[in-house]
């Protein structure tokens, strides 16, 4: 990011229009700290490094602790990236992150099945 004052006003013209923002592989990369100084987010998305094994790293479970209590005292929700099985989607409800992704959760899928999968009454896949 080469102009934080650029970006910081875009990112406040995108809330004031109704836009949730979220700072994808937070821990990693460009993903930084220094974004969280500078810019406002809704969500912290956690790198799926942190996530993948997160039932049996213990270290993977501090730095994801540590990153969910950041992203609550800035006010925004964590998202945790790359959840593959039950076993860790259960650390990660454990941990209190309501909101995660990943292929242990769901495969991709056409909006179709979607639908029938997830929002259809009947659906006895879920």
């Amino acid at each position: 990011m080469n102009d934080v004052s650029a970006a910081r006003s875009l990112a406040q013209r995108l809330r004031a229009a109704g836009v949730s923002l979220a700072l994808d592989d937070f821990g990693t990369g460009f993903a930084s700290l220094l974004y969280l100084r500078h810019l406002l987010f809704d969500f912290a998305k956690i790198d799926g490094e942190f996530v993948a094994e997160l039932d049996t790293s213990e270290t993977d479970c501090t730095i994801v602790r540590s990153i969910v209590d950041l992203a609550a005292e800035l006010g925004m929700q964590a998202v945790a990236e790359h959840v593959g099985s039950s076993g860790v989607l259960d650390v990660v409800s454990r941990e209190g992150i309501a909101l995660a992704q990943g292929f242990g959760i769901s495969r991709p899928c056409t909006e179709d099945e979607f639908v029938t999968r997830h929002l259809t009454a009947s659906s006895k896949e879920r």
